[in-house]
């Protein structure tokens, strides 16, 4: 079990609720005197209620996508609770009305998570009447590609497009430019990096010597400088160089996390005053190797940015990346590039039916 507290407390929760919801019409049964067939009405409703609410919710594994569910929920919960008061006119009408909302409540909190991947699996197989191991393998597969979803294209639409390339130090993010600046001068761009991680001592050596490897140029300050200055200075080179693509380095962390948003917010200003109509892409640079803790960074990050995308490094060794699964259920943040090696070309576009794939090679 990989979060035995997590999934404890949840059960606990679930049971208690239970208990109090099915003590509460034990006492009602008694001081109203409900009659058989008010007892076999209220019975279905929880029973319908209970099973149409759980795909709205999303469970626990899904807090990602759980906000607009809970809203329709609570809609749902109110128009229910409004029609039965007055249709019904009675207490009996109350209490039922109560009790649909309880029991979406309660049905909501049973433990989901990687079980809607094995639910999945034996509804397929009971489907298809699989029966031999490998088909049930490529249907776990397809199952995978589908939770996974499509990989997005960067959206490069305007002249320039900015890519803004986030990310803490050490998951590869300054090759990561480098491959992404290679990949688009291979498909005719002409592009131009800014070096705003002006923090971290040596970046902006570092990402001079890929931008001479790659053969774009780069716009740089000294170290120390203010990095929003850079990316000023960055956009007026695209403009008059007539760049496709502008890429943004920034600093992979700050002091703390007030001081990496600010400093985010403060680069996306200068964007926003200098390039309004331009297409942007805001890139998270993620380590697969890392497991639990990339989803950390990225809920972080996505806190003090509105990303876009993943790309996702380090694939070459013995990481098969599965967190990303992780991270598309509860952040619901596409993947748009996966490093596979250290020499230029080992970025690719990001497809998931070949991504699952090879996470199941031997």
């Amino acid at each position: 079990m990989r979060y035995p507290l997590k999934y404890g407390l949840f059960m606990a929760a679930y049971y208690i609720t239970n208990s109090v919801y099915q003590g509460f019409i034990t006492l009602y049964y008694k001081s109203a005197g409900m009659n058989e067939a008010q007892r076999g009405i209220l019975i279905a409703a929880v029973s319908l209620v209970s099973v149409f609410a759980q795909p709205f919710w999303g469970g626990v594994g899904d807090r990602a996508r759980s906000r607009a569910r809970v809203i329709r929920l609570l809609c749902l919960g109110a128009c229910v609770m409004v029609g039965l008061f007055f249709s019904a006119g009675s207490s009996f009408g109350l209490l039922l009305a109560f009790t649909c909302v309880f029991a979406a409540f309660y049905t909501s909190i049973q433990p989901m998570g990687d079980s809607v991947i094995l639910e999945s699996l034996q509804e397929a197989v009971r489907r298809d009447k699989i029966t031999e191991p490998e088909d049930a393998r490529k249907a776990l597969m397809q199952i995978l590609a589908e939770m996974i979803g499509a990989g997005e294209p960067l959206n490069l639409s305007t002249t320039p497009a900015v890519v803004l390339v986030i990310g803490v130090n050490g998951v590869g993010k300054t090759t990561s430019i480098a491959k992404i600046a290679n990949l688009l001068k291979k498909d005719g761009k002409k592009v131009i990096l800014a070096a705003a991680d002006t923090f971290r001592a040596a970046a902006i050596d570092q990402i001079a010597v890929w931008a001479d490897r790659v053969g774009v140029e780069l716009v740089r300050h000294d170290e120390g400088s203010d990095p929003a200055s850079v990316v000023y200075d960055a956009i007026s080179a695209a403009k008059s160089r007539h760049a496709d693509v502008l890429i943004v380095d920034t600093a992979g962390r700050l002091h703390n996390k007030k001081n990496l948003m600010d400093e985010l917010a403060k680069i996306n200003r200068v964007i926003s005053r200098e390039l309004p109509d331009a297409a942007r892409e805001t890139l998270l640079i993620l380590d697969a190797t890392t497991g639990q803790n990339a989803v950390i960074q990225a809920s972080e990050f996505k806190n003090a940015a509105d990303i876009t995308g993943l790309v996702l490094t380090k694939l070459d060794g013995t990481a098969k990346g599965g967190i990303v699964f992780s991270i598309k259920r509860e952040l619901d943040i596409p993947v748009k590039f996966i490093g596979v090696g250290e020499q230029m070309e080992d970025l690719q576009v990001f497809h998931a039916d070949e991504f699952v794939r090879a996470m199941f090679e031997e």
